[in-house]
């Protein structure tokens, strides 16, 4: 053979062998990156929608994008509106049923027991479920399990939830590991999946699930990553396919793979994507469903555990509600700067306020490790951030006194000078504790400005917390004892005011428990929670010191600061 033949007889083989050997991973690859591209279909298909229903809420709460507070209210408004039991009216085409209700009213961080002064739980537990062998009683009980597995509604809702679970273990078929019915089979095993992947932690269900998957491989699992199955006259239909790849994917199941390991069988993701599942030509039921249980998989193939509508389980919802809190926070400074009766040093207090604000709500959401508590702390971080106004009345400037100590459970001054400013605007510490908002309108004279109450306290004595302003012992929610300075509790003094019984009152929220009521105000009780000088110097008084980090918003940490420490403040932020 001549040289130059060999050259292109062995320039083709190594073509060849580079496309057999590489193309498992480039497979792969592509498949990570189509199924987010679908999902991002699905997802501004979604988000371009008029109405809202249940489903719509929870694939924008999980989407990268996040769910914003008018698409929020308007799903709120279509459930209030379409929910029979709580509209009181008969149902039409467009309702929304209790357990599509629950899901979605998790997503957007309402309570499902009380809804317009209504309790949705005991309708879906008392949901008659009278023969588990008949395939729209069995629908009813993998559709219940799943509600009633979204969060904790007191014991009734969990001895359900448990009855639930061994009724379904109790029919599982013991040869075939399946739950057999006449009708939908693939659906039904795939709802029951997606059921009992919320509660692993009752015994049998992980035995139960190990064995339904491997049934679900030898009796549907198709070689086009589709489930089906001609003895049984059981078409491969698209809906069947996502009810499946959701249960699998919810059950821990890497469905971006195949199922039984055989490199001539597709997954069952590629199969959905191969359907278009999340066309915006498509059915919208389809749409819907298929970016939601593409959305699952993505999650339980991240190395997310569980269901994604486990809000109390996991933290699914953590990178949508970022999304939604930055933007809230953009939206807030945007207004600001557009604020045509604040002065420019105004503006740049309040950037700078909204700014710690994120840094700090951006650290408790990245911190929380299930969906409910993210969900909660971007409504208290979109509060905060809207609360925070520019002054549109400059105060006249006077010299304050030079602090000799500073009211921060974390760190202590050890160095400052007198600070001029013409708002109340604080300097947070280095502790990363929840910074404080403020609008200064006043015309009052600069010395009762001064003396202006900051909105972030901590106490310093035992203080009782009251559920209204009627300050009885029947009232008393929680009391706080006196606690040493690196332990004493702090809160957001939401409103000011003076109650029936002539006493000055704060309206408050306790930073950590989230608790509200109603304490006693003044300087004998509280003090401010941030410096009031400018500070160059401080000690660090935490026992369990305090953490130095590169970025503003409290990321990339870079060391560890003991107890004793002293530092110098380059500047506040």
């Amino acid at each position: 053979m001549k040289k130059k033949q060999f050259i292109s007889w062995f320039a083709l083989l190594m073509g060849v062998f580079l496309l057999f050997f590489a193309g498992d991973s480039q497979v792969k690859a592509d498949t990570a990156s189509d199924v987010d591209s679908a999902i991002s279909i699905g997802v501004n298909y979604t988000s371009n929608k008029t109405t809202l229903d249940s489903w719509d809420a929870s694939i924008l709460a999980f989407s990268n994008s996040g769910l914003t507070d008018a698409q929020a209210q308007n799903f709120y408004n279509n459930v209030i509106t379409n929910n029979p039991f709580i509209s009181g009216k008969e149902p039409v085409g467009s309702s929304i049923g209790n357990v599509a209700a629950v899901n979605g009213l998790r997503a957007i961080g309402k309570d499902p027991t009380r809804v317009n002064t209504k309790n949705l739980v005991p309708e879906i537990i008392n949901d008659p479920n009278i023969d588990p062998t008949d395939y729209r009683d069995l629908i009813n009980i993998a559709n219940d399990l799943e509600a009633l597995s979204t969060g904790n509604y007191g014991s009734a809702s969990e001895q359900a939830r448990i009855s639930l679970v061994e009724k379904l273990l109790s029919i599982q078929d013991s040869k075939t590991h399946l739950w057999n019915t006449k009708y939908s089979p693939i659906d039904i095993d795939g709802r029951i999946l997606l059921g009992l992947s919320m509660n692993e932690n009752l015994p049998g269900v992980k035995t139960a699930i190990s064995e339904a998957v491997t049934g679900i491989t030898n009796t549907y699992y198709q070689k086009n990553g589709g489930f089906s199955n001609d003895s049984q006259n059981i078409n491969d239909d698209e809906y069947n396919d996502i009810t499946m790849v959701n249960g699998l994917a919810a059950a821990g199941v890497d469905v971006y793979s195949p199922l039984n390991g055989e490199a001539d069988y597709k997954s069952p993701v590629q199969n959905l994507l191969d359907q278009n599942v999340t066309s915006p030509d498509g059915f919208y039921m389809l749409i819907q469903q298929g970016t939601y249980t593409l959305q699952q998989a993505k999650f339980t193939h991240d190395g997310g555990k569980g269901s994604i509508f486990a809000f109390d389980q996991n933290a699914a919802a953590k990178p949508g509600t970022l999304a939604s809190f930055k933007a809230a926070a953009t939206a807030r400074k945007q207004a600001i700067i557009n604020d045509s009766q604040a002065t420019a040093a105004a503006k740049n207090d309040a950037l700078n306020l909204v700014d710690q604000v994120l840094a700090t709500y951006v650290s408790k959401i990245n911190a929380d490790t299930t969906s409910s508590a993210a969900i909660a702390d971007q409504a208290d971080g979109v509060t905060a951030v809207n609360n925070v106004n520019a002054s549109h009345t400059a105060v006249p400037t006077t010299p304050t006194t030079p602090a000799t100590t500073v009211t921060n459970n974390y760190t202590t001054v050890v160095n400052s000078s007198a600070r001029s400013s013409s708002t109340s605007t604080p300097t947070t510490s280095s502790s990363g504790s929840a910074p404080t908002t403020t609008t200064t309108v006043t015309k009052k004279p600069a010395k009762k400005a001064a003396q202006a109450k900051q909105p972030v306290v901590y106490a310093l004595t035992t203080v009782k917390l009251y559920k209204n302003t009627n300050f009885t012992k029947s009232n008393l929610s929680k009391t706080y004892n006196k606690r040493a300075r690196i332990n004493r509790p702090m809160f957001l003094v939401i409103s000011q005011r003076t109650n029936k019984q002539g006493h000055a009152i704060y309206r408050v929220k306790d930073m950590n428990s989230g608790k509200t009521g109603y304490t006693l105000s003044g300087s004998k009780y509280f003090a401010h929670a941030y410096y009031s000088a400018k500070v160059t110097r401080i000690k660090v008084i935490n026992p369990k010191g305090i953490n130095e980090y590169g970025k503003v918003n409290l990321t990339s940490k870079k060391r560890h600061v003991k107890k004793n420490a002293s530092l110098n403040v380059k500047k506040s932020c």
